[in-house]
């Protein structure tokens, strides 16, 4: 009975022991795992850091150029303003020289006229 419960207490330790390398081989692999796992998340936190930081430097930008183009459409509006105002007074002035302009045609037909008429009757006066 001794050899048997040797035996028996023998074979009963051998699966003990295979079932102790068996748990502390997959207690090995689940650690190799998470730690593969755990740089990976890293990696990615990282990654994900990198693409903030590039993120907030593209908004950073965007905004700068937005300012800046803000600015050069208040200064082209102004200008276009001034330019309105300028076009504005050389149509006034040019209505306002036409109309002089007319005045002087009419005044210098008259003149024409009047010279044709008396030289007209300086001749008369002289033939006569």
């Amino acid at each position: 009975e001794k050899h048997a419960a040797i035996a028996r207490l023998s074979v009963e330790l051998a699966q003990a022991a295979r079932q102790t390398k068996e748990k502390r081989t997959r207690l090995e692999e689940a650690r190799r795992v998470r730690k593969e796992t755990a740089a990976s998340v890293r990696a990615n936190v990282a990654s994900c850091m990198a693409g903030v930081i590039d993120a907030a430097a593209a908004h950073h930008s965007a905004v700068e150029h937005h300012t800046a183009v803000a600015a050069s459409v208040k200064q082209l509006s102004e200008h276009e303003s001034a330019r309105s105002a300028a076009c504005g007074n050389a149509e006034t002035e040019f209505e306002a020289r036409t109309s002089v302009l007319s005045g002087l045609e009419l005044e210098c037909a008259q003149m024409i006229s009047a010279r044709r008429q008396a030289a007209d009757e300086l001749r008369m006066s002289t033939a006569a």
